[in-house]
This record gives structure tokens, sequence and C-alpha cells, in this order.
């Protein structure tokens, strides 16, 4: 049985791999600002995982996890 904490393990090990695979959070939210238009999301269970990719560095970052029943679209205007 998986837990949370290999869950998101299993989701970053894709991301290395893959760091477009995310749902850009512009697709979903308005009026997004500009310094967060790179942000990508990524649902692991119940929580969202947000994270940015730097093609220049080839690193993806980890911005932030919330639970599902956040409303965290609010920090991006």
């Amino acid at each position: 049985m998986f837990y949370l904490q290999d869950n998101i393990k299993e989701k970053l090990s894709m991301i290395s791999t893959f760091p477009n695979s995310g749902t850009s959070i512009t697709s979903y939210l308005n009026d997004v600002a500009n310094e967060f238009s790179e942000i990508r999301k990524l649902n692991v269970g119940n929580y969202t995982l947000l994270y940015f990719y730097t093609e220049i560095s080839d690193i993806a970052s980890v911005a932030h996890i919330f639970h599902q029943t956040q409303d965290y679209g609010k920090i991006f205007q």
C-alpha cells in the first residue's frame, strides 16, 4: 500500500523525467499574475503539488503542496 509520501516521491520522479507533464495553472485559473504563469500542477491523492520547471538549468522545483479543499488559487492573483 502506498502512503502519501510514497505517492509524492513517485510524482517527483515523474516530474524529473517529464517536467512539462503537469497542467499549467493558467489553464484553470483566471487572472494569474505573470510571475506565476509558469507554475504547473499535479494531483497526488487529495493533494495538489505545484511546481515550476526552469528549462535553462533543467531543474523542476516544488513551490507548494496544498490539500485540494484549500483555495490555493487566491495566492496567484
